[in-house]
C-alpha cells in the first residue's frame, strides 16, 4: 500500500465516523419517534447506555495505548537505527576492491 492510499483510506473513515454515523443515529432516532415513541424511548436509553460504555473504555484504554505507542515508537527507532547502520557496513564493504 501506498502513502496515497492510506491517507484515502483514513479520509473515508473518518468521513464515516463523523459524519454518516452521527446523521444516520439522528435520522434512526427521529424515523423512531415517529413509527412508536415508547419504542424510541427504548432506542435512546439503549443509546445513552452504549455511549457511556463507550466512554469508559476510551477513558481506560487511552493511557494503555499511549503507553504501547512509546514503546513501538522506540522500537521503530531502534529498527531505523540498526537499518542505517547495515547500509553504513555495506557501503563499506563494497567499496573496498
Amino acid at each position: 500500500m501506498t502513502d496515497v492510499t492510506n491517507v484515502q483510506n483514513a479520509y473515508q473513515m473518518v468521513i464515516r465516523v463523523c459524519v454518516r454515523a452521527p446523521l444516520n443515529l439522528i435520522f434512526a432516532i427521529c424515523i423512531a419517534f415517529y413509527i412508536n415513541a415508547e419504542m424510541a424511548m427504548i432506542f435512546i436509553y439503549v443509546a445513552i447506555f452504549l455511549a457511556t460504555v463507550l466512554a469508559i473504555a476510551l477513558k481506560l484504554g487511552f493511557p494503555l495505548f499511549r503507553k504501547v505507542f512509546k514503546s513501538y515508537d522506540a522500537l521503530n527507532s531502534s529498527i531505523q537505527e540498526n537499518i542505517t547502520n547495515v547500509r553504513v557496513v555495506k557501503s563499506y564493504v563494497k567499496r573496498r576492491p
